[in-house]
C-alpha cells in the first residue's frame, strides 16, 4: 500500500479534526480542541494514554471500510484526495 503524501496527510488531519469537532462525542471534541489550541499534534494527543482507546474505537468502522475496498478503489481515492488537496492548498495554504 502506497503511503499518503505529506499534503494528503495534512488534509486528512484537517478533515478528521472537523469531523471530531462536529461528532457530538465530547472526548473527540476535546481532542480536536486540544490540537486546535496548539497543545500537540493529533497523533500526540489522540495517541496519548488518556485518549488512545477512545480514538481507536471511533476509527474502527471507517478503517474497516477502507480495508474492505479493492486496492484500485483505494488508489483512486488517494489520487482524488491529492488532487483536491492541491486545489485547496492553492486557495488556502493554512
Amino acid at each position: 500500500m502506497e503511503p499518503l503524501s505529506p499534503l494528503a496527510r495534512r488534509n486528512l488531519e484537517k478533515l478528521l479534526l472537523r469531523a471530531m469537532e462536529g461528532s457530538g462525542d465530547p472526548v473527540l471534541t476535546e481532542i480536536a480542541d486540544a490540537v486546535a489550541s496548539g497543545q500537540g499534534t493529533l497523533r500526540d494527543i489522540a495517541g496519548g494514554s488518556a485518549y488512545a482507546d477512545h480514538f481507536m474505537r471511533a476509527l474502527r468502522g471507517p478503517v474497516e471500510h477502507w480495508q474492505e475496498l479493492p486496492e484500485q478503489e483505494r488508489d483512486r481515492l488517494r489520487a482524488e484526495a491529492d488532487a483536491l488537496g492541491h486545489a485547496l492548498e492553492s486557495l488556502d495554504p493554512d
